[in-house]
């Protein structure tokens, strides 16, 4: 895959009967690979919005046709938290709070 440009295809299908060549697919994304080895992409968002929500419908495939295996990384959203102050005195009066 020197220079090579691998398609990320995105299929749609409610049960996959048979087996959809890439040139059928609905969507399709192109990706350059500089060189052969680990390559880190960044889907853009609408490739991610037309994608299932757990992207089993993604596919990669080279410039063969091959289904290319991948891994997705999708990172956390970071949980709230709540920090409570050690001391907390409130105080009602007439005029206002304290």
């Amino acid at each position: 895959m020197n220079r090579g440009i691998i398609s990320l295809l995105i299929i749609f299908s409610s049960g996959a009967l048979y087996a959809l060549t890439p040139n059928q697919w609905q969507f399709h994304q192109a990706i350059e690979v500089p060189a052969p080895g680990l390559v880190q992409v960044n889907l853009s968002a609408e490739t991610i919005n037309i994608a299932r929500p757990d992207v089993s419908d993604l596919r990669i495939v080279d410039a063969d046709e091959k289904e290319v295996p991948f891994l997705i990384d999708q990172p956390m959203p970071r949980a709230e938290s709540t920090v409570r102050p050690k001391d907390f005195h409130a105080e009602i009066v007439s005029a206002g709070t304290r």
